[in-house]
């Protein structure tokens, strides 16, 4: 088994049990969410309530339509993409793959990364091309985008994207079992973005990177130490994460 064969393996696998499929569509479905709300939303809420509340969501234009969508994206699918790679991970552990795969050029930690990481840079892929999609339909919409602020923020997304999915291949390879595999990520980004309401610990950690990807239009903290604090966070976890799963074969 080579790595690329087996990174070919786990898409081969998602498109079979339809798994990228129903992601497609559900990002799809999001940015048509988001685009509506961010142009229709504000007349929606005050027919549906019949009171003077469409303020809430501000007049419409890109920054209305761009925070809604980052919004669906840091409150949907960090949690796929977290619990996925939990679970991919435990179930590569639990079915003794890669038993016995010690030495270069395909160590036993190549494989586990290869198996995470794949889903997560492909959900990640996904959610930039429906990305360009939204940005285009706002710039259509309202002839006000910020190609460079969008692009920061999606950027930002990507990388909280990714350290949630390291943390989500450090549970799977940890959890006793497969409920312990998927509930631990799901709620470690859960418990990361209500952190990240408090500015103290917005402003000098990774979970930062919820705020700021959403509000990166009208941000007014810099993100490097959020960017910084989730490199490092993803290197940790890769690290354990592979050492942990390695040990087991000793």
């Amino acid at each position: 088994m080579n790595i690329a064969r087996f990174a070919f393996s786990r898409v081969h696998a998602l498109y079979r049990n339809r798994g990228l499929i129903a992601l497609i569509v559900s990002l799809g479905a999001l940015a048509i969410l988001a685009v509506v709300m961010g142009r229709w939303g504000a007349e929606l809420l005050v027919a549906a309530t019949g009171t003077d509340l469409g303020g809430l969501l501000g007049e419409p234009s890109t920054v209305v339509t761009w925070q809604q969508w980052m919004s669906n994206l840091n409150q949907i699918v960090l949690l796929v993409v977290a619990v996925w790679a939990g679970y991919t991970t435990f179930t590569l552990r639990r079915d003794g793959a890669a038993t016995g795969i010690l030495t270069k050029p395909r160590s036993r930690a190549d494989v586990l990364h290869t198996s995470w990481l794949v889903p997560s840079l492909l959900a990640i892929g996904i959610s930039a091309l429906v990305s360009l999609a939204v940005a285009i339909t706002s710039n259509v919409l309202y002839s006000d985008t910020s190609w460079g602020a969008l692009a920061g923020s999606f950027g930002l997304w990507a990388l909280n994207a990714l350290v949630w999915a390291a943390f989500g291949s450090l549970a799977g390879v940890l959890a006793p079992s497969m409920i312990a595999a998927v509930t631990v990520p799901l709620v470690a980004v859960l418990l990361g973005g209500i952190l990240s309401a408090l500015p103290t610990v917005a402003d000098h950690s990774f979970v930062g990177l919820f705020p700021q990807s959403t509000n990166i239009l009208e941000a007014t903290v810099e993100p490097w130490l959020a960017v910084g604090t989730g490199i490092a966070a993803i290197c940790i976890a890769i690290y354990a994460a592979g050492a942990v799963f390695t040990r087991e074969d000793l």
